[in-house]
């Protein structure tokens, strides 16, 4: 089976996916509101060269046009945003697993091969062009070393699209080797490319199923060396490619750049096709391979996912100056080489902040979230002085009870997918300490650029276990292997083994390691829920909800659900928003929601899956999905707005079967031809479901998204609110007729 977040091969008997750590589930990766059997029924209970090198090798492979659209290369585990509720609780973490498909259509590609004069049976020589006996080796002013782990990015595994019709997303480092012949590389610099870890590669020059090297001249590239089938992930490969670029390319200034998989920790970097896949280089493994190749870098420029933490900083501290990469996925369209390469005889800070520059803009111009910072990696100890102080602050406040305030702050921070790290800066806003002004002034000395379109995300993040409890064994030999103060290790082994003991003995017997720490089994109530009251009030104008104490302590989101009732026995259920009202007796006040999604002028079936907010700028994200019928196929079509934003775009759409709630493990992007329809969800007072279809059948590049007032004085409105708490259990209040949406102001 493959995994539904990242979409990696994996056995079919797992329970965790070993490449992007997620729990291997067979539920929908978000919950829809309304479901037989499960809903509280009314009133009762429930809980550019002149010749463009890109366009020659689309002649020559007739598998990439030059207009190609974006997709996403530099990641397999997609888009996941983590959000959270709007008031002094928290958030429902909802991961949206979004697998993406491809700019340029994957073709098979073995019979031009066999005729090209590039075959890979000319690759017998591990210098079969006698280039490396001609190079002068003068020192030039720097040498660029481009380490392209080709993986999935460049060569999809054909079993997974053998009896599917989706097409290919391979050919994204094509795509990058594209980009850098198009540049006009100042003199005096070197750029050399190890291209593997791919089965098959689209690009001709570039010998399938082998790790082979090559410099760029003249707008294109020259084979180096064949260094047959081998691999890129293990120990010394890194650093013998280093070495080699050393010997035959010295410079006065060593760039490096990381381009494949990336995940942080625990996922690492590197996954490659031509060795265990699931092999990776670990930040501290990184770090071993820096020091044995002996090369100090001016920067380490990570394209690829996930790498831009604290632990890969101090991992690189003291064998480079700058590293850049992204909090968050790296979006298919990637770095966009071309422009930054010219400026590569310039000064190092100047064209990294232009690789982040570069990257948003493309990424923006495509429709597409991003984020990247230019760290200085000179100024990670006084970042990890004062994460340590903090850390110990926090680890004292836990120990006098403070447990839950941390969870719930935690939670608040949104969510990175496939790690369980968080941005320094909004860890420490949303879990105040003594120590969290050093932790937020270290962070932003350290970040000298950085862009980003996450409203959590300030440039720095740091592995953080919260969610992924499960993995903690693994991540935690970081902290130990990179020689981690004790105070970070006793601080999360507090955490999770109470975080463990919570979940209960099952939990703790498969996921607790030497670090679990039983005595804190003596602080946990496991019987938290059976305390919870949620009460009715019946009032003249409005109903309210009162909910108890434990509640209010243990509670992570609140959403509301809304029925328009249209006759005795038909309801439109208008979806789930993550929208409340509190009234002066503090409790939820049961009231017709004040706005809601229309698409092209119609309201419309909606489900907020995530919502997120920062208290102190008021900056806001959203995602939900409404029912679609695309190109006549069942799918969920997401959404995202913001605060910047707030009628939203379409994000894109994963086939979904309305019947069974069961949403697939891909993702597309809507196309300006798709065919769209939407689905209207209706039911009778037993919640059995109907699917009624809009009469308009839209174009993509016509789906107008609005989230404006909705009026419902003129209708008769009945729902109740979903609490989840901190254990990630649900319960609802009773379900009431709403009260207008005005009587509160």
């Amino acid at each position: 089976m493959f995994c539904t977040n990242c979409g990696t091969k994996i056995d079919d008997n797992a329970k965790f996916c070993t490449n992007c750590g997620v729990k291997i589930e067979s539920v929908s990766p978000y919950t829809v509101s309304v479901k037989p059997g499960e809903i509280p029924t009314l009133q009762e209970s429930a809980q550019t060269a002149e010749s463009s090198y890109e366009q020659q090798v689309a002649q020559a492979s007739g598998n990439i046009s030059s207009g190609a659209q974006a997709h996403h290369k530099k990641t397999n585990i997609g888009l996941i945003i983590g959000l959270a509720v709007g008031i002094p609780v928290t958030l429902l973490i909802l991961l949206v697993a979004v697998s993406i498909g491809g700019i340029a259509k994957y073709l098979q590609k073995v019979e031009e091969m066999e005729n090209s004069q590039h075959a890979i049976e000319e690759y017998e020589d591990p210098d079969p062009n006698g280039v490396l006996e001609s190079l002068d080796r003068r020192t030039a002013r720097r040498t660029l070393l481009i380490y392209m782990v080709g993986t999935d990015l460049e060569s999809p595994d054909e079993d997974e699209y053998e009896d599917s019709d989706d097409e290919y997303y391979g050919g994204a480092a094509t795509e990058d080797i594209c980009e850098i012949c198009d540049a006009y590389l100042p003199d005096n610099v070197n750029v050399v490319i190890e291209c593997g870890g791919a089965n098959d590669w689209v690009h001709p020059d570039v010998p399938d199923g082998k790790v082979s090297r090559f410099m760029v001249e003249d707008h294109k590239i020259t084979m180096l060396q064949n260094l047959g089938k081998t691999t890129m992930n293990r120990p010394g490969d890194l650093a013998d490619f280093i070495s080699f670029g050393e010997e035959y390319f010295p410079a006065e200034n060593y760039t490096l750049v990381l381009w494949g998989h990336g995940g942080g920790i625990p996922a690492g970097f590197g996954n490659d096709q031509l060795g265990d896949y699931y092999e990776v280089l670990e930040d501290f493994e990184i770090r071993d391979e820096l020091e044995n190749a002996g090369v100090k870098f001016d920067a380490v420029i990570f394209d690829c996912c996930n790498m831009c933490t604290l632990e890969m900083a101090r991992a690189l501290d003291g064998y480079a100056d700058y590293m850049v990469g992204a909090e968050s996925y790296v979006n298919g369209i990637g770095i966009y080489y071309t422009d930054w390469l010219e400026s590569l005889n310039g000064d190092v800070r100047s064209f990294c902040e232009k690789i982040v520059k570069d990257y948003m803009k493309d990424s923006n111009n495509n429709g597409m979230v991003a984020s990247m910072s230019v760290i200085r990696l000179d100024m990670m100890d006084e970042v990890y002085q004062a994460y340590i102080d903090y850390l110990t602050e926090a680890k004292d406040m836990m120990d006098a009870g403070d447990y839950i305030s941390y969870y719930q702050a935690r939670g608040n921070c949104g969510y990175y997918e496939t790690n369980d790290s968080v941005d320094l800066i909004t860890l420490a806003t949303s879990y105040k300490n003594d120590y969290s002004t050093e932790l937020i002034n270290a962070v932003v000395n350290s970040v000298v650029y950085t862009e980003s379109d996450f409203s959590y995300g300030h440039g720095l993040m740091a592995y953080s276990p919260y969610e992924s409890y499960d993995l903690y064994e693994y991540g935690r030999e970081s902290f130990e292997r990179l020689n981690f103060d004790s105070a970070i290790t006793d601080f999360y082994d507090s955490f999770m083994s109470r975080r463990l003991a919570y979940l209960g003995e099952d939990d703790i017997k498969e996921y607790a390691g030497d670090w679990y720490i039983p005595d804190y089994e003596d602080e946990t109530d496991y019987s938290a829920s059976e305390n919870y009251e949620i009460e009715l009030i019946e009032g003249d104008s409005y109903h309210s909800v009162e909910i108890s104490d434990t509640l209010w302590d243990n509670i992570m989101s609140v959403s509301l659900s809304v029925f328009v009732e249209e006759c005795d026995t038909r309801y439109f259920d208008l979806g789930r928003d993550y929208t409340w009202r509190i009234d002066d007796n503090d409790r939820f006040a049961l009231l017709d929601p004040e706005k809601w999604f229309y698409v092209n002028g119609e309201q419309v079936t909606y489900y907020g899956t995530s919502f997120y907010e920062d208290y102190d700028t008021g900056e806001w994200t959203q995602m939900g999905m409404i029912p679609a019928l695309i190109n006549g196929e069942e799918c969920a079509l997401y959404l995202y707005n913001d605060n910047e934003n707030p009628d939203g775009e379409v994000w894109g759409y994963s086939h979904y079967n309305f019947e069974t709630d069961v949403e697939e493990d891909d993702f597309e992007f809507v196309e300006d031809d798709d065919d769209i329809q939407i689905v209207r969800f209706y039911c009778d007072e037993n919640f059995n479901y109907e699917y009624v279809l809009a009469d308009e059948v839209v174009k993509g590049k016509d789906l107008k998204i609005e989230y404006k007032e909705i009026n419902l004085d003129d209708y008769s409105t009945f729902g109740y609110y979903n609490f989840e708490d901190i254990f990630g259990d649900t319960y609802y209040s009773d379900s009431a007729y709403l009260g207008l949406a005005g009587i509160l102001d």
